[in-house]
């Protein structure tokens, strides 16, 4: 039985109904959570980018949030430098590191009849297995946000938008429609239901060490087949395979707004940090109709989209794109929030109220801490080692 199916039937179990105080309680509890983050950096170049990802985060978060990073060994001790510097954080920041070797990664990869020649490379294909790494940490459910990109907000409200997502669904993603083609999607940010995903009767891909999930899992032969995609070498790397297994089981994904990926594809879906700030609902959203693509679900409430997420792709280099001048040139867009990003101070962010302040009676110090899992395996092996 899965991690999922587990929870479920002690719900089941549960004969009385819960009082009204008991529900405020866990409504409370739940709006106070930390935001859960997923993300991966294989090798330090992938670190140097996603530092700025991470910096983002806690910049701009108004709760504790928790980062879970699939990781090279190199990747974590350039990303361990800088975190070592926040020894009071304003909230508390859990990150936890997952040592991974790219071999270990392909031999995974192979068990479920899958490879990628994206320019991605490794760090792009362990995206399709981040819920069997995570397993351990039991966590339910995470976002998933790529390393060439920085928030321009809080990501509470990613959190919150997230949490809408159908429960059947195993992903949610940026999307133009049904009619998206695998280019017209975007992985680069996910609301990943991790429970679903390694659902022990529909786990999302297959692995040779269980063989019934040849059959069961999502991403198996005949999806590969109706999307004519090679799953070996898929075009537009883990994206094309997501997109795959999207256009069999439209109703186990969900739908994120483009305002989690404007992107330097789509030219930022029209908006820019321009001279003037009292632009009407009608002009601002004229600038977002021409660069808009697919239809129109993911508008904002009032009509318009707003900048969440900004997305440094198609710069064509697996290089950091925060040390690419064109990046910093791409003013009046988005060059400012880049500086703002990657300039400010990872110092700057002991934020924590002074000693003389702070209230012990209310609960410990809010504290960054890291933690590093050792041995770290995919779910397929573990279970194919459980006694039946």
């Amino acid at each position: 039985m899965s991690y999922a199916n587990h929870v479920q039937q002690s719900l089941a179990n549960t004969i009385h109904r819960p009082s009204d105080s008991t529900v405020a309680a866990a409504a409370a509890a739940a709006a106070s959570a930390p935001i859960v983050f997923a993300m991966v950096m294989f090798g330090s170049g992938s670190a140097q980018e996603g530092q700025h990802m991470v910096k983002s985060i806690l910049m701009y978060s108004s709760r504790a949030v928790n980062i879970h990073i699939l990781c090279t060994t190199d990747a974590m001790e350039f990303l361990q430098r800088q975190l070592d510097l926040v020894t009071r954080p304003a909230y508390d920041a859990r990150i936890t590191f997952y040592p991974l070797t790219e071999a270990a990664v392909v031999k995974r990869a192979h068990r479920a009849g899958i490879d990628s020649r994206h320019h991605a490379g490794v760090g792009g294909l362990v995206k399709m297995f981040m819920h069997e790494v995570l397993a351990l940490a039991r966590q339910p459910r995470a976002v998933y946000v790529d390393t060439d990109a920085v928030f321009a907000v809080d990501p509470v409200l990613l959190w919150r938008d997230f949490n809408r997502m159908p429960a059947n669904a195993v992903v949610s993603f940026p999307n133009a429609g049904l009619k998206s083609n695998g280019a017209e999607i975007c992985t680069c940010v996910m609301g990943l239901n991790l429970d679903a995903m390694r659902n022990s009767s529909a786990p999302l891909l297959p692995s040779t060490l269980l063989p019934a999930t040849q059959t069961t899992a999502l991403g198996h032969s005949e999806v590969w087949e109706h999307a004519k995609l090679n799953p070996e070498n898929p075009g537009w790397g883990d994206q094309g395979l997501f997109w795959a297994i999207w256009q069999s089981y439209p109703d186990r994904f969900g739908r994120l707004s483009r305002i989690w990926d404007a992107s330097f594809c789509r030219v930022f879906i029209g908006m820019q940090l321009q001279s003037v700030s009292n632009l009407t609902l009608e002009v601002e959203r004229k600038w977002q109709d021409r660069a808009r693509k697919g239809d129109d679900e993911d508008m904002g409430p009032a009509g318009i989209m707003w900048p969440g997420i900004i997305h440094f792709n198609c710069m064509g280099s697996e290089e950091s794109v925060f040390e690419t001048p064109q990046v910093l040139k791409s003013v009046p867009y988005w060059g400012p929030l880049v500086t703002l990003v990657s300039h400010y101070q990872w110092v700057w962010l002991n934020r924590g109220e002074p000693d003389s302040a702070f209230n012990t009676a209310t609960g410990p110090r809010p504290r960054l801490v890291t933690h590093v899992v050792q041995n770290v395996r995919f779910l397929d092996e573990v279970l194919a080692e459980t006694p039946r």
